[in-house]
């Protein structure tokens, strides 16, 4: 990992963590969404043979074989290069260190962790205790 201080940025929105069969219609469940998102909107949808994953803004309603709400965002600055080494591991090391429970993605330029809404303060303040430069969004 880089020397230099990395930066995370905690997106506004409420996150839920949603679960659907494989037996599911995805092909539909992305035509039902697509027209639900904007190009602000930061979202993950994943299949594997035992289980299709979206992760979306919590305003989102769907009828997913499970949820789990309440989640915050932070989302590492990049673009970060297939290089860099021990970027999630320096994450989630402190975020566990705090008895804080993580969901993890990343996307080609970066990383993104998802924490309990009740605990990102928590998560903030140990970030920031161990050289993380975490922004914030403005209120409304």
């Amino acid at each position: 990992m880089s020397k230099r201080a990395l930066e995370l940025s905690l997106l506004r929105e409420r996150f839920q963590v949603m679960r659907f069969s494989t037996e599911s219609d995805w092909p539909g469940l992305l035509r039902k969404l697509a027209p639900l998102f904007d190009s602000t909107d930061t979202w993950f949808f994943s299949h594997t043979p035992e289980e299709i994953s979206l992760v979306c803004r919590s305003t989102i309603e769907l009828t997913p074989e499970r949820v789990e709400p309440n989640w915050r965002c932070f989302k590492v600055e990049g673009p970060l290069e297939f290089s860099q080494t021990g970027i999630l591991a320096g994450l989630t090391d402190v975020l566990a260190q705090s008895d804080i429970s993580v969901f993890a993605l990343s996307t080609f330029d970066t990383d993104y962790i998802l924490v309990p809404l009740e605990q990102h303060p928590t998560a903030i303040v140990a970030l920031e205790q161990n050289g993380y430069i975490v922004r914030q969004p403005r209120e409304e």
